[in-house]
């Protein structure tokens, strides 16, 4: 399971990246916005993104929708403090598989994890 982190907080990168590999997840990378998320993704697919919607350079908001283009069956989860119903709903309508608010238990992280393991959307 190849999963990619984006998140402009070294810091909640850093402490995501360890509860993951704890967890066993040993393939995990990490970029600090949307646009290093793209230039990652075109090199290489990722099984499931965990992407935060507020960062500089590119939002997550954006971000999501250049990877839908690129991918239509990418999984994608909202890892955010931002609470904003809109917005949320936006992202989940667009296609992302699920949202977790900031700062979000293990067991939340882990359960939305299995969720999308479980719900991945594959080409027909």
């Amino acid at each position: 399971m190849r999963i990619m982190i984006v998140d402009d907080s070294i810091s909640q990168r850093m402490k995501l990246k360890f509860q993951l590999n704890a967890a066993g997840y040993t393939s995990v990378s990490e970029s600090s916005n949307g646009l290093e998320l793209l230039k990652e993704y075109s090199v290489q697919k990722f099984d499931i993104v965990i992407l935060d919607l507020i960062m500089p350079e590119m939002d997550g908001k954006t971000a999501l929708q250049e990877i839908l283009k690129k991918d239509e069956y990418a999984t994608v989860i909202i890892h955010s403090s931002m609470g904003c119903e809109d917005e949320i709903e936006e992202c989940l309508t667009m296609g992302a598989c699920s949202y977790i608010q900031k700062p979000a238990s293990e067991e939340q992280i882990f359960s939305a994890l299995k969720k999308a393991e479980k719900n991945q959307r594959l080409p027909q």
